[in-house]
Parts: structure tokens; C-alpha cells; sequence
């Protein structure tokens, strides 16, 4: 059941990349945006430019997880070494917001480290 973990947050992270880039790209999109940096005080001759660079470094980072994702279910499926340690590594940055923590712990157990050759 692990791998599907990581299945699933691959499919959402590209969901959130295509959300992100249909509001990037939208005239209700913009307007949303638009009225988010005139709250964070950013001045209207930037808005073009601050939507474009928050948009390419939220699409890279949503990009990235959407990969190590799928690289970690592809590996966990394959029991492979190298899924268990994209997997730990995924799980450990998920931690920080708490969601990773119960998959941490699972992935840290005795019986899956030996599942995936890992003493």
C-alpha cells in the first residue's frame, strides 16, 4: 500500500501544476493574482513579473515532487533500493508539514527496510 502513497501525490502534485498554470493563464486567474499582490503591497508596474516568476518557481517545485513521486512509486513497486531511499527522502520533506510523518515512520520500520534491502 506504500507505493499507491506516493502514487497519489503524484497525481496531485500535477493536478496543483495544472491548477497553477490555468490560473497563471486565465483573466479570472490574473485578476485573483492581482488582487493578492495589491494586499501584499506590491507595486502595479511589478505585477506582470512577480505572476510570472511565482508561477515558474511554484511550476518547479510542483514539477519536481510530481517527479520524485512517481520515481518513488515506480521504485517501491519494483522494490528496489533506490524507491525506498526517494521514498524516505520525499517523506522527510513531507514531514515538515506534518503529512510525511506517519509514512516516515512506516518506511522506518524493520520489515519494509528488508522488503527493500536496506539493514
Amino acid at each position: 500500500s506504500i507505493p499507491w502513497i506516493y502514487a497519489v501525490g503524484a497525481i496531485l502534485c500535477v493536478g496543483l501544476l495544472a491548477w497553477l498554470l490555468a490560473e497563471a493563464v486565465a483573466p479570472g486567474g490574473e485578476a485573483n493574482w492581482n488582487a493578492t499582490m495589491t494586499q501584499a503591497r506590491i507595486p502595479t508596474s511589478e505585477f506582470a513579473a512577480t505572476r510570472i516568476e511565482m508561477t515558474a518557481f511554484f511550476g518547479v517545485i510542483l514539477f519536481l515532487l510530481a517527479a520524485g513521486h512517481a520515481i518513488a512509486f515506480q521504485g517501491l513497486r519494483a522494490k528496489k533500493r533506490w524507491g525506498w531511499i526517494v521514498a524516505i527522502v520525499l517523506a522527510a520533506l513531507w514531514s515538515v508539514v506534518i503529512a510525511g510523518i506517519p509514512v516516515l515512520i512506516r518506511l522506518s520500520q524493520r520489515q519494509v527496510r528488508a522488503v527493500y534491502g536496506v539493514t
